[in-house]
């Protein structure tokens, strides 16, 4: 056969070999993770899962994840072109936190804590104070941490002496987010799967830049902006995710990239967060239960929000500038159409100062919409009671 000379190498070489359709050769590669039974990699908590990503490699493809709740100690980072496939009920879970039971002092080398179940030896904890001697916001000392030697009754057997007294009703936990995704990473697929945050509302913890579903950046400052490659092309569908102490999806210096078809609930900060320098991003098509906000688009631009439900969140949607940030081409040209927002506990949408020719049009909001600059089109909602 005589190949056309207008054909790449890597094509000509497809079409050369015979009897290989394009689509077939295209096909990406997919490695099966598995409780127990048939499955290239086998166990009950994130090393697997971890496993098979690096046996895909650079070319991608596709890890398969069987049903089963998986206990995530510590990330899932999924590299250029991987595709987390849920099948079945799958569940990755972030273990809930316990309560210390019996004071420990400096230089002791266990815990005794309420429930041990699901924590493991190898794995690092983080210790906080009682909740009502913590304090406040923002001037709260580093929180302590220590790794687990070995797990007894009741007792946490730990690596090296504790560096600090910890009270009875100290707070211990994992702090790490259940997937990670950094630059230079791209185009990751999140699909098909349940997330759970662990969350105990008797046990508050940290959450925010901690102990999220979903996070993805790439490097940053506040002062400069971007400073190397986004993330590109994250795409996180048709997931159940719930019970974060965190944000459910957090972005920062991200582009293109979508969160569509999910159902979220019960999330102590941000739903869906588009943050510092995120562009040209969608949240389309979910449904949000309890969360401090639905989807907020904070110093981000030309992203689109659109035909979510949004149901007692603190807001439904809000964009807004951090106070730090002084370039002037963020928190602009958003789009917020088409979603319904109901019963929020503040309102229903907000567009803050510095933020200008974003469009807010065809919603059905509850709580009202607030605009804090003149330059922004808001018209076509509809207000209901």
């Amino acid at each position: 056969m005589r190949t056309a000379q207008w054909l790449c190498p890597a094509l000509a070489a497809v079409v050369a070999a015979g009897g290989r359709g394009l689509a077939q050769q295209a096909a990406p590669r997919t490695v099966t993770v598995a409780q127990a039974g048939p499955a290239d990699f086998t166990g009950s908590d994130q090393k697997p899962i971890l496993e098979a990503i690096r046996a895909l490699g650079e070319a991608g493809g596709v890890v398969l994840i069987k049903s089963g709740t998986y206990l995530v100690r510590s990330e899932i980072r999924p590299t250029t072109g991987v595709t987390l496939r849920g099948e079945g009920e799958v569940v990755l879970k972030l273990p809930s936190p316990v309560l210390v039971t019996a004071a420990a002092a400096k230089g002791d080398t266990s815990l005794s804590v309420s429930d041990t179940a699901q924590y493991a030896r190898e794995t690092t904890v983080q210790i906080c104070p009682p909740e009502a001697t913590a304090a406040a916001p923002g001037t709260e000392e580093k929180p302590t941490t220590a790794k687990i030697a070995s797990v007894g009754d009741g007792k946490l057997v730990l690596a090296g002496p504790l560096t600090v007294d910890v009270p009875a009703d100290s707070r211990v936990g994992y702090a790490n987010h259940v997937i990670g995704v950094y630059s230079p990473q791209r185009n990751v697929t999140v699909e098909g799967l349940s997330i759970d945050g662990g969350r105990v509302d008797a046990i508050p913890m940290p959450g925010h830049a901690e102990r999220c579903a979903i996070w993805a950046t790439g490097p940053y400052s506040y002062e400069k902006g971007p400073s190397g490659p986004p993330v590109e092309g994250l795409v996180v569908s048709s997931c159940r995710i719930r019970n974060c102490y965190g944000r459910a999806v957090a972005m920062y210096s991200v582009i293109n990239s979508e969160v569509r078809g999910c159902l979220i609930e019960h999330i102590a900060d941000e739903a869906i967060d588009f943050d510092h320098f995120v562009y040209h991003s969608r949240a389309v098509g979910n449904e949000v239960r309890d969360a401090v906000t639905g989807v907020t688009i904070n110093d981000g631009s030309y992203c689109t929000v659109e035909y979510n439900r949004l149901t007692d969140c603190g807001v439904g949607v809000t964009i807004w500038w951090w106070h730090m940030c002084p370039q002037e081409d963020i928190d602009v040209e958003n789009v917020i159409r088409h979603n319904f927002v109901y019963s929020p506990k503040e309102r229903g949408i907000s567009v803050g100062r510095r933020c200008f020719r974003n469009q807010v049009y065809g919603n059905f909001v509850q709580g009202g919409i607030a605009v804090g600059e003149a330059d922004n089109v808001v018209e076509r909602n509809v207000e209901l009671e």
